[in-house]
């Protein structure tokens, strides 16, 4: 009997002293994307329409800045638009607390 209970405390203090960790990162991205929906890329980054913004917030007020490279990712049926490895617009410099947001001509090098 004592046996048992034993074991039902070192199960129960195993699971009481495991602490689960989820990753956090510095940085939140939303992206909007905002009707009428076309199929071509061109439409969403031409001169005077706003159809795609990407919002971005470093959350970790410890960094004064923090450098980020963006990659723009498409995937539907059968196909994945992606950004070349090799295009390199340079970094975007995120200010600790300060939302960034990047309208559709701030974008258009990504398309």
């Amino acid at each position: 009997m004592k046996i048992k209970y034993i074991g039902i405390l070192i199960t129960l203090n195993l699971f009481i002293s495991f602490n689960a960790q989820a990753q956090v990162y510095p940085v939140q991205v939303n992206t909007q994307l905002i009707p009428p929906y076309s199929l071509r890329l061109s439409d969403y980054v031409s001169p005077g329409t706003n159809h795609v913004g990407v919002n971005m917030l470093l959350t970790d007020l410890n960094k004064p800045e923090y450098y980020i490279r963006l990659e723009l990712l498409i995937e539907g049926a059968g196909i994945t638009i992606r950004t070349s490895p090799a295009f390199n617009p340079g970094p975007i410099i995120l200010q600790g607390g300060v939302p960034e947001f990047l309208t559709s001509s701030d974008l258009y090098e990504w398309f």
